[in-house]
């Protein structure tokens, strides 16, 4: 019990913005309202995207992988059932890219029922919870590990539905328990589990690839191999993905309009952090919010783990503002952890920055809340 309450009570940690000059705090604090504008600004203009919570957005995926799931449970070969399942309904196939890798469907069609391939990912998904609560509060404070932990369970809810037939979602859970295992200095594990989840969908790549290039510069030489190898394994899978899909492509198979470079920039990134239960439900505005206050938090993350999550996080916003159709807005499950655990650092990076910035030094009523909120979460 006394070690639960030292560990609850640990000192608050200031952030990077701690040590700004009054100056500099303060134009963080502007860059921050105009930036908090520009986003929310966007989900009320033509260039808005996104139709996750929109019921006639068309074609669904889930629908399809449900389909594709079933034939393969029945005896028919992966590809043959992918190929034909998106030509009937109507999906553009003749990219490698528009037909998943076939892990997903080969373990759902191996259970006795994909509903226990739910209950997997549900297991998984708590696990992700705790280990995001736990390593939040031991980073922060008990508060911003649960408001990690409320702001993650909005996006696994999804779980609760359909969401679980899509890759994707593997993926996106499989790196927040890498993340999470980083954290605990479990480097070993980490690295398995980034490696799983680029076996899922090819789009946890850029999270392993950082992974690999930061266990080099770090010379942790027992982790290099682990990726080497995983990496090798994957080209091997990959390059038999190839082969398979090529020889199943058809003169007749349709292709996207353009091409995967969209550049949807601020628009698109605000659609990703909009996946998530708490939001869909509400304008995207709030969306948009959360997305800026996200990149708040990543920003002012001073540890070896925050920067690792901010590099995360700001690589793939910076890398789906270029790439992805605006129905590739259920990308978002793929780095809503990365969303949720900067997010919940924005708090108290907002605190050091008013308290950096010196606007609060003449209100000393201000500054006895805030220093009496600090007290609590010690």
């Amino acid at each position: 019990m006394v070690a639960n309450s030292e560990f609850c009570r640990a000192p608050r940690q200031p952030t990077a913005f701690a040590r700004l000059s009054p100056t500099a705090a303060r134009a963080c604090l502007i860059a921050l309202a105009v930036g908090l504008f520009a986003f929310v600004a966007i989900t009320f203009s033509p260039l808005a995207k996104g139709r996750a919570d929109n019921p006639g957005r068309g074609a669904n995926d889930m629908s399809l992988y449900q389909s594709v799931v079933a034939r393969v449970a029945s005896g028919e070969p992966y590809y043959d059932a992918n190929a034909d399942e998106l030509r009937k309904q109507g999906y553009p196939s003749r990219s490698v890219f528009n037909r998943r890798t076939p892990l997903m469907f080969w373990l759902l069609a191996a259970l006795p029922s994909p509903r226990l391939g739910q209950a997997i990912l549900g297991g998984l998904s708590v696990l992700l919870l705790i280990s995001a609560t736990f390593a939040v509060t031991r980073e922060r404070s008990l508060a911003a590990g649960a408001m990690a932990g409320c702001l993650l369970g909005g996006a696994l809810l999804l779980i609760t539905g359909d969401a679980y037939y899509l890759p994707v979602m593997w993926a996106g859970v499989l790196i927040g328990l890498s993340l999470c295992a980083y954290e605990m200095e479990w480097h070993d594990a980490a690295a398995t589990l980034g490696i799983l989840a680029m076996f899922f969908r090819e789009l946890a790549a850029p999270y392993c690839i950082g992974a690999l290039v930061l266990a080099v510069w770090q010379r942790r030489w027992r982790e290099i191999p682990i990726w080497a190898i995983g990496f090798a394994a994957y080209a091997a899978f990959f390059a038999y993905h190839i082969q398979q899909v090529q020889s199943r492509i058809l003169p007749t198979d349709a292709a996207h309009d353009g091409t995967w470079l969209q550049a949807g920039g601020l628009a698109f990134v605000v659609s990703l952090a909009q996946v998530n239960s708490w939001f869909l439900v509400l304008p995207q505005a709030f969306a948009a919010a959360y997305f800026a206050f996200a990149m708040l938090g990543a920003a002012s993350w001073d540890s070896a783990w925050g920067r690792r999550v901010g590099l995360n996080f700001c690589g793939y916003a910076a890398t789906f503002a270029l790439v992805g159709y605006e129905f590739n807005q259920y990308w978002g499950v793929l780095i809503a952890p990365l969303f949720a655990l900067s997010a919940a650092h924005a708090p108290a990076a907002l605190a050091d920055l008013v308290r950096a910035s010196r606007l609060i030094a003449e209100r000393p009523f201000i500054s006895q809340a805030l220093d009496s909120r600090t007290l609590t979460s010690r």
